[in-house]
């Protein structure tokens, strides 16, 4: 996402507060416009929202990044915490992913700058996934985030 292969047209999301903020902005390290994506509501238990990508087809995802509004240096908004979903080619229905431990939600962010990475174990074979922000305390939340892995050539 960082290096522009995948089109602002691939990126959407459920909701954004602006387009200053909207999905286009999520790609990782990207400082421009408001500096991170953005939902329109505030995350609490049971508040779904998320940022999606289509890959243009199958890929295996080895690996996320995350990290938190930039803003020009004043953004305050991060992600601490998110689970991820994933559709698979010819498939209608999203399905949850689970590391190998079991857990669905993954650690994010603790400021706006760091980027705290997964690996993926067991990595994800799909052609759509979506990144959903949770918390258990109603917040404000913005993300920008990075997908690792490759094109699934069916070699």
């Amino acid at each position: 996402m960082e290096s522009g292969d995948i089109p602002d047209s691939a990126i959407t999301a459920s909701s954004s507060y602006v387009t200053n903020v909207g999905p286009r902005n999520g790609r990782l390290r990207k400082e421009t416009a408001g500096g991170a994506w953005c939902p329109k509501n505030q995350i609490e238990r049971g508040i779904r929202e998320w940022l999606q990508v289509d890959l243009s087809g199958p890929h295996v995802i080895t690996g996320v990044q995350s990290q938190g509004r930039y803003d020009r240096g004043r953004g305050q908004e991060y992600v601490e915490e998110y689970t991820l979903e994933y559709r698979r080619p010819g498939f209608i229905e999203w399905q949850r992913y689970k590391r190998w431990d079991k857990k669905e939600v993954l650690a994010g962010n603790s400021d706006t700058s760091t980027v705290v990475s997964h690996r993926l174990v067991p990595p994800i074979f799909a052609s759509q996934i979506r990144i959903l922000p949770h918390s258990e305390h109603r917040r404000t939340v913005c993300l920008r985030i990075e997908l690792r892995g490759c094109q699934d050539t069916g070699e």
